[in-house]
C-alpha cells in the first residue's frame, strides 16, 4: 500500500501543478474546477499515507519529489525556499497526524486527519500561490486581468443572477435565449405587472400630457389617427397603453433602446441574436478592464502587482481550501473503511506502559 499511495501523489501531484500551469498560460484553460479535481485527489492521497505509512524517510522522500516536480513549470531557484515551507508544512501534518494516532485510546482516521488538514492547506497555499506568482511574473501585466468565457456551469451562475435580480426571471430559461427574446420577455413582464398592480397612465393627466408621455416612451410623435385612439381609451376609462398596437410599438422601440444601452456596456455592437450569456459576460469583462485601467493604475507597471495577485490568490486558496477540507477529511475516513474491508489495512489492540503523575 505504501508504493501505490507514493506512486498516486507522485502522479497527482504533476496534474495538480500542470492545471495551476495551464491556468497561467493557456486562454480558456482557467477553469476553477479542473485544479480544484487534481488537488482534492492530491490531498486524499496525501492524508491516507501520512495515515497509513510509519516509516519517516520514505514518506519525507514522497513529499519532496511530489513538491520537486513543481520546478517542471517553475523556472526560478528562489521557489525552492517556498517548496522547502511545503516540505516542512507536509511533515509538520504527518507529526500531528501520527502523534493522534499514539495518543488515541480508539483510532478514528476522521479525527486524525483533521489534526493535520490546517498545515497541509497552507502548504498548498504556499505551494500554488508561490508557483503563480513566479509563473506571472514576466508576463505583461495587462494579460494577467482574468476573462470570464462562456461554458455551462457559468450559464447556470448567470441564470441564477438574473432570478436574484429579479424573481421574475425564474422562469425565462436564459442558457440558449437570444437577446432579443430575453429583452422581449422582460418587456412584457414589466407591462404585465403593471396592469396587475392597475397603473394607469391617464390617472389625474390632461389629454394632451398623456400623448406627451406616450410620444417620450415611443420615441417618435403620434399620428392624428393614434391621438384618436388615445382619446377613445382615455374617454372609456382604459389605460392607453393597452392598445395592442401601441403595445407592440412601444415594445419595438422600448428593446432597440435596450440594446443600445447594452452594446455601451458590453463594447460590442448588439444586433439582437446573440446569446444573453455571451453579452453578460462581455459587460463583465469590459467591467473588469475598466476597473484595471482605472483603478490599478501605476501598480499595473509595478513590480508588486504580481505579488499582489499571489496574495489575494493565497488567502483565497486558504479559504476555499478550509472549506473543501471539510469534503476531503470523510473521504479520507471512508478510504480507511474501505481499506479495512478488503483486509488491506486492519487495526489492532495492543497494551501499552505509560508514565503518570500522582
Amino acid at each position: 500500500i505504501s508504493y501505490v499511495l507514493a506512486v498516486l501523489i507522485l502522479f497527482f501531484a504533476f496534474f495538480s501543478w500542470q492545471s495551476v500551469d495551464r491556468a497561467v498560460f493557456i486562454s480558456g484553460a482557467s477553469d476553477f474546477f479542473v485544479p480544484l479535481i487534481w488537488f482534492s485527489l492530491f490531498f486524499v492521497c496525501l492524508g491516507l499515507a501520512m495515515l497509513l505509512i510509519k516509516e519517516k524517510l520514505f514518506l519525507s522522500i514522497i513529499f519532496f519529489l511530489a513538491i520537486s516536480l513543481n520546478f517542471f513549470f517553475v523556472h526560478n531557484i528562489f521557489f525552492l525556499l517556498s517548496a522547502l515551507i511545503g516540505l516542512g508544512l507536509f511533515y509538520s501534518a504527518y507529526a500531528s497526524i501520527q502523534s493522534d494516532l499514539l495518543l488515541s485510546i480508539k483510532i478514528s482516521a476522521y479525527k486524525s486527519v483533521y489534526r493535520g488538514a490546517y498545515p497541509m492547506v497552507l502548504a498548498l497555499a504556499v505551494l500554488i500561490s508561490s508557483q503563480y506568482f513566479f509563473s506571472i511574473k514576466n508576463i505583461e501585466t495587462k494579460q494577467l486581468i482574468p476573462k470570464l468565457e462562456s461554458n455551462k456551469v457559468m450559464d447556470q451562475v448567470i441564470s441564477f443572477g438574473f432570478s436574484k435580480i429579479n424573481p421574475e426571471f425564474k422562469n425565462i430559461e436564459t442558457e440558449n435565449l437570444t437577446v432579443d427574446q430575453f429583452l422581449g420577455e422582460a418587456f412584457d413582464m414589466i407591462l404585465k405587472k403593471q396592469m396587475e398592480n392597475g397603473e394607469n397612465i391617464s390617472e389625474g393627466k390632461s389629454l394632451e400630457e398623456i400623448n406627451m408621455l406616450l410620444e417620450t416612451q415611443m420615441g417618435k410623435e403620434l399620428t392624428q389617427a393614434e391621438k384618436e385612439d388615445v382619446a377613445n381609451f382615455v374617454e372609456t376609462g382604459k389605460n392607453p397603453e393597452q392598445n395592442l398596437e401601441m403595445q407592440a410599438e412601444t415594445k419595438k422601440i422600448a428593446i432597440e433602446q435596450w440594446k443600445k444601452e447594452l452594446s455601451n456596456s458590453a463594447g460590442i455592437e448588439i444586433v439582437g441574436n446573440e446569446k444573453v450569456a455571451d453579452v453578460f459576460l462581455a459587460m463583465l469583462n469590459k467591467k473588469m478592464d475598466s476597473f484595471s485601467e482605472d483603478n490599478i493604475g501605476e501598480a499595473r507597471e509595478s513590480s508588486f502587482f504580481p505579488a499582489i495577485l499571489a496574495i489575494i490568490l493565497f488567502f483565497s486558496i486558504m479559504s476555499v481550501g478550509i472549506l473543501v477540507s471539510k469534503i476531503w477529511i470523510p473521504i479520507v475516513a471512508v478510504a480507511v473503511a474501505v481499506l479495512r474491508k478488503f483486509g488491506i489495512v486492519e487495526i489492532v489492540r495492543e497494551m501499552r506502559e505509560v508514565e503518570v503523575l500522582k
